[in-house]
């Protein structure tokens, strides 16, 4: 028996079912001659190429670039104004406390010191308002049209300081009314700042009254003697080491010998301003004219 299974198993045929051919054995005779097909390789993946912008997004890309470059343009032209020098088709910076000029009782021009600027010259304004100066007193902050690199000036030399005290009488032209008693307008400095106001009061009549507060160089002394109408106050200490005590105490005198109505508050400190200048100064301010 177990010979006729043997025997009927080796005489069985079996179907390829790829190629229907009928064959014994385990593998077919013909598909084992068909050559080998290689599988396909598969393609390889390159990254895509970066899809283009859309319009709105390169028109919010162009906005942006020029929002920043119209941004830089003004910090830049603000340093410039504000850090170099003032262009002279520019007119002085200037703060104004209280009423404008032209409806105020009376105005303080008051130009800084050598390095100063409007900022650093601000708590005057507030030692003077606690001192009651009236709130119809307008007090104008002024800087000088050159940087010394930390702050401003009224220029060194000569030609620079000139140009200075053209430019401080064409912003009293800018502020001042016209036909405004020259008795309600009144120009002051503090060391450079005074020299220049001295200048500018020795030859703008439309100034009534010069308060020179540890002044420097008054190149324009004898033009001051000239001004008989002119009402000033001037403040020096004894120990000042920038400017010296004796060119106010000069001043002073030519003043008095010309006949000129001065005040002189003369204080033991150096180049500063103390309380009691700050009290005359008040006291000045609150003076109806």
């Amino acid at each position: 028996l177990h010979h006729q299974r043997a025997l009927a198993l080796e005489l069985s045929y079996d179907r390829c079912p790829r190629c229907g051919n009928e064959f014994r054995g385990t593998r077919c005779p013909n598909c084992t001659k068909l050559p080998t097909v290689p599988p396909r390789a598969l393609p390889s993946l390159q990254p895509a190429p970066p899809a283009e912008p859309l319009l709105g997004q390169r028109a919010v890309h162009w906005l942006v670039r020029g929002a920043v470059l119209v941004v830089a343009s003004m910090l830049l032209g603000t340093c410039y104004a504000r850090c170099g020098e003032r262009p002279s088709f520019l007119s002085l910076r200037t703060d104004v406390d209280g009423p404008s000029t032209s409806s105020a009782r009376k105005v303080l021009i008051f130009l800084h010191g050598y390095g100063g600027s409007i900022g650093n010259s601000d708590w005057l304004r507030g030692e003077l308002r606690k001192a009651n100066v009236p709130d119809d007193v307008a007090l104008v902050l002024v800087d000088g049209p050159f940087s010394t690199g930390v702050g401003r000036s009224w220029g060194d030399s000569l030609a620079a300081e000139t140009n200075s005290v053209a430019r401080v009488r064409a912003l009293l032209e800018k502020k001042i009314p016209e036909g405004t008693p020259a008795a309600n307008v009144i120009i002051g400095g503090f060391s450079q700042g005074a020299g220049i106001a001295a200048e500018v009061a020795a030859v703008d009549p439309r100034v009534g009254t010069l308060v020179s507060l540890s002044g420097c160089r008054f190149r324009s002394r004898e033009a001051l003697l000239l001004r008989k109408d002119l009402q000033v106050l001037v403040a020096h200490g004894r120990s000042d080491s920038l400017c010296s005590v004796g060119q106010s105490q000069t001043l002073v005198e030519g003043l008095r010998s010309a006949g000129g109505a001065v005040h002189y508050v003369e204080f033991d400190g150096n180049h500063v301003i103390p309380p009691e200048v700050i009290s005359a100064l008040a006291e000045l301010l609150r003076r109806s004219p």
